[in-house]
């Protein structure tokens, strides 16, 4: 089916998808420069070195994963938030829990919904 334009960053609200069967394949990784500019403005020194991004694990919501991400913590939970919200946007456009429609998910980073 052609998605009729939606990627992540482009699906919340829309119920094109309701009731449908999905596949989402891969992680929505913004920018490194929205993270930090959110950052700044949150009072981070975003120059800093642990403000640079590495892979490291991570515990987040009771999973545990690899993910490039970053050593200062409120920048790495304002990316997890930010992957986290739009992942479960994605998920959420099938309506599943007014519909039963299975999703499929492929990527690094785990989601309730799924």
């Amino acid at each position: 089916m052609n998605n009729g334009g939606r990627h992540y960053g482009n699906i919340a609200g829309t119920n094109d998808f309701s009731g449908l069967n999905g596949m989402i394949i891969g992680t929505n990784h913004l920018d490194e420069r929205c993270y930090k500019l959110i950052g700044c403005y949150m009072g981070i020194d975003v120059n800093s070195d642990n403000c640079k991004l590495k892979s490291k694990p991570v515990d987040y919501k009771g999973w545990e994963f690899m993910l490039m991400t970053y050593e200062e913590t409120l920048l790495s939970l304002l990316q997890l938030y930010m992957i986290s919200s739009e992942m479960e946007q994605a998920i959420g456009r099938s309506r599943l829990l007014r519909n039963d429609a299975i999703v499929y998910l492929f990527s690094n980073f785990p989601c309730d919904q799924a």
